[in-house]
């Protein structure tokens, strides 16, 4: 079997290689405009098994136990504020939030997580984390699935302002 290939004319090709560069980067940038890839690089992750996330910038839609990203803030020395995190949004505004004596983590009556083994990293004594509270207007309590996760759990509610968007995981 024999192939042929034929040349093109310069005149030919170079529209076609144009238009299809055009394709791509008008392609990218609508892709860009909505959408960013997220990389969790962490060895101790706050949600296993997945490390990329297709974040998407426009939704907004809060729905409880899906994934969202969130800017940090008031993490410091942990996280720079403006840092990227990505965690399971677990109660809204009007949910009733309980860390028990025992410490297990509540959202209305229904247990989430039992302890909190970060608090002798962050200095603090279990005591000062028992209490229970309705979650106001714009305060989200956000949490990862792994027994360490650095979450709401440790540093209390997050604002509507500091969504970024809905998290995809991908692998």
């Amino acid at each position: 079997m024999k192939l042929v290939v034929k040349k093109q004319a310069w005149k030919v090709y170079l529209p076609k290689l144009a238009s299809v560069g055009l394709f791509i980067l008008l392609g990218g940038g609508a892709f860009m405009s909505r959408y960013r890839i997220g990389i969790d690089s962490q060895i101790d992750r706050c949600i296993p098994n997945y490390s990329v996330y297709l974040i998407d910038l426009k939704n907004q839609n809060i729905e409880k136990d899906k994934i969202y990203a969130f800017k940090a803030n008031g993490l410091q020395p942990l996280f720079k504020d403006g840092t990227w995190m990505v965690k399971y949004l677990r109660a809204i505004p009007g949910d009733v939030v309980e860390v028990d004596p025992q410490m297990d983590v509540k959202v209305n009556d229904r247990t989430l997580a039992s302890g909190l083994p970060l608090i002798m990293k962050i200095g603090g004594t279990e005591k000062s984390f028992v209490g229970k509270k309705k979650l106001m207007d714009d305060q989200y309590w956000v949490m990862g699935s792994s027994y360490t996760s650095f979450d709401s759990r440790y540093w209390g509610t997050i604002k509507q302002e500091q969504i970024i968007g809905r998290a995809y995981p991908i692998f």
